[in-house]
């Protein structure tokens, strides 16, 4: 019985691989890309032009799996370049490409789940395409040469759930850049450069229960009251930043929501906090039974955690 099942799986691959490579185009039209059942290969395009030239073969209105361009040294992706496929993973790392136009995706609106840049030269993307990829689930702009992301830059959207930009040289986050989306689990800006977390920039109107949002490696030093209204990570990455103090404003309707949360956590380690100052830090110890299990690596530039601090340690007057 166990070898007749093994035989119906690779009879059944077999037929699956034969299908698959039946929506590919002649090798001649499509070299020097490649097509099987994983998809389409174009590891070995020399320049933009090859792989425009490519790209205006004649493909079976399926869709492919994958599409792999990985490697090459190629700059642009122009509007309508992959027109003539539907694909479900655009896979585009490690490549030299500085400039995606509006449109760049057409034909994939209804197929396409992941968008990946990860590794390039990109200054910026067309955003509002976003939006026309209903089925879109995760969007990689991870290593590239971003300087900001804009306002509204991912919502309205119902599926997506992960954004990567982090290793980028992002400066600032706009408003609502991440607001309505509902299913959203993780958001990586880690290793950037953003000093200050301006107003709604982390606003959330919806998301996932588990969210995850690394800060990471930044050098955030000032986060407006307002950056994450509406926003209950379960896992929030602020460490290796350059806070001072935290704004009573910004965490204590924050850390009083995530204590909601089941085993949810905040990552501090690597700033430096004075702990000094009654008007930043009672708020803070007056608190410490609620939060004290969000803060598990909160430390004081001179080596007190939350749990040796009391009202007279930050600075305030002793009352009798």
């Amino acid at each position: 019985m166990g070898y007749f099942c093994i035989l119906l799986a690779f009879l059944s691959l077999l037929v699956s691989q034969s299908m698959a490579s039946a929506l590919c185009p002649n090798k001649e039209d499509l070299a020097p890309c490649t097509c099987d059942g994983e998809g389409i290969n174009c590891m070995y395009v020399v320049d933009d032009a090859d792989l425009q030239q490519v790209f205006k073969a004649s493909f079976e209105p399926n869709s492919f799996r994958a599409l792999f361009i990985q490697g090459t040294p190629v700059t642009i992706i122009p509007k309508g370049l992959f027109s003539r496929i539907r694909v479900q993973d655009f896979m585009l790392d490690v490549n030299k490409i500085s400039i995606v136009e509006s449109g760049a995706f057409e034909g994939s609106e209804n197929t396409a789940r992941i968008i990946s840049f990860y590794d390039n030269q990109l200054k910026d993307f067309p955003f509002g395409d976003i939006q026309k990829f209903p089925g879109l689930l995760t969007f990689n702009l991870g290593l590239n040469k971003l300087a900001s992301v804009p306002d509204s830059a991912f919502g309205p959207h119902p599926n997506l759930r992960t954004i990567i930009l982090a290793e980028n040289e992002i400066t600032s986050i706009g408003r609502g850049a991440f607001s309505g989306l509902p299913k959203l689990s993780n958001v990586e800006l880690g290793s950037n450069k953003i000093s200050t977390l301006g107003p709604q920039s982390l606003a959330m109107t919806g998301h996932s229960v588990g969210l995850a949002i690394v800060l990471s490696n930044n050098k955030i030093a000032d986060i407006a009251p307002d950056a994450l209204r509406g926003t209950t990570p379960a896992y929030l990455a602020l460490n290796e930043n350059n806070l001072e103090f935290l704004d009573k404003d910004v965490f204590l309707p924050l850390m009083k929501d995530m204590t909601k949360v089941q085993n949810a956590q905040i990552r501090f380690k690597g700033n430096p906090f004075s702990c000094i100052g009654c008007n930043k830090y009672q708020w803070l110890v007056e608190n410490k039974e609620t939060v004290m299990k969000l803060l598990t690596d909160f430390l004081c530039v001179d080596g007190r955690t939350l749990v040796d601090l009391e009202t007279t340690d930050v600075g305030c007057p002793a009352f009798l």
